[in-house]
């Protein structure tokens, strides 16, 4: 006697077989998604340690006058600056406060570093 499937047997396997590979392909996808994200990040952070060599080139007077406010695009990444005199005074700063907002097109919000700038 020949034993064989029936047809509720197989779509059952079918849609069992359906659920793994779904499970398999939502969690490469997922990955694919931390993977792009992270090399934004990486590519942002290293841009923005390129823009704080740059500033240890400048005056603090300079980095005040010239950098406060200031976009910096870099591909589709975007590194925004708010410069704040936190000692002294706009005309002679001593201590400044820089606060980066960097933004990407895959970011939900935007990542913030703070570095902390004193006179030599």
């Amino acid at each position: 006697m020949k034993k064989s499937f029936t047809l509720i047997e197989i779509t059952i396997a079918i849609a069992i077989l359906a659920l793994v590979i779904g499970g398999i392909l939502y969690s490469y996808v997922i990955s694919l998604n931390t993977i792009r994200n992270l090399e934004y990040k990486t590519k942002a952070l290293l841009f923005t340690q390129e823009i704080l060599e740059e500033f240890r080139g400048k005056t603090l007077v300079q980095l005040v006058n010239n950098y406060d406010g200031v976009d910096f695009p870099y591909g589709d990444i975007n590194v925004h600056t708010d410069i704040e005199v936190l000692e002294g005074s706009v005309s002679l700063p001593l201590l400044l406060r820089i606060t980066f907002e960097i933004r990407w097109p895959t970011s939900t919000n935007p990542l913030t570093l703070v570095s902390y700038i004193t006179q030599r």
